[in-house]
């Protein structure tokens, strides 16, 4: 008899706090959060949070505060619509840090991807980093494949130095991948001013050749 009390109380469904109306606006849209040192002269610790658009839930904003122990807390950033988010398993966007190196501050990487689904399978990842006092998209990656005929390619940018390499070829086969390199004009933007003006679905201008040549490859049958 003694037990009896003890595991009726164990058995008894624990009450769980309820969020506030604040936290009930906010947490359920969280999908990734990071601390990073990626402004110098701070403490170390800006927070970067990926949240579920509350406009189009296919569409995520990205958020970037400073350091609660750094002061009041500042909103150091703000890109509405800046990457794509899917329902389906391998559709989730992420955030990853960047170590620059020592006694650098740190970047931050913001990925997307469908590689769950359908014909064409690609990757995208944004460089973002803290220049003259803003946060601004520095670099663009952009990786696809053909699931039925193996056709890739890749468009890699440095927007801080103009610098592109583009790689494009067909898997199956034995030849070398075609290669092209180039430098173009330096295209800083803030990450604010990038969600709004190329937004989910674009990127720079020079990986339009990349998407071209695509285009081609997916004709061509693949050797079995």
């Amino acid at each position: 008899m003694r037990l009896a009390l003890p595991l009726a109380l164990l058995a008894a469904p624990l009450s769980a706090e309820e969020l506030t109306p604040a936290e009930t606006g906010v947490l359920p849209r969280l999908i990734d959060s990071l601390c990073l040192d990626l402004v110098p002269d701070r403490t170390g610790c800006e927070t970067a949070l990926l949240l579920a658009s509350e406009d189009d839930p296919l569409d995520v904003d990205l958020v970037i505060l400073s350091d609660r122990r750094d002061g009041p807390v500042e909103t150091l950033a703000v890109a509405r619509s800046i990457a794509w988010d899917g329902p389906l398993w391998g559709q989730a966007p992420g955030l990853e840090r960047i170590d620059t190196g020592p006694d650098r501050p740190d970047s931050l990487a913001l990925a997307s991807e469908n590689i769950g689904v359908s014909r064409s399978a690609w990757s995208q990842r944004l460089t973002i980093a803290h220049r003259d006092g803003a946060f601004v998209v520095a670099g663009y990656t952009y990786s696809t494949r053909d699931r039925l005929n193996t056709a890739y390619g890749t468009c890699d940018v440095n927007l801080l130095s103009g610098d592109w390499e583009i790689e494009t070829g067909i898997g199956a086969r034995d030849d070398p991948p075609e290669m092209a390199r180039g430098k173009g004009a330096r295209d800083l933007r803030g990450v604010g001013e990038w969600a709004e003006t190329v937004g989910t679905g674009g990127g720079p201008e020079v990986c339009d050749a990349m998407f071209a040549r695509l285009r081609e490859l997916s004709e061509v049958e693949a050797p079995e």
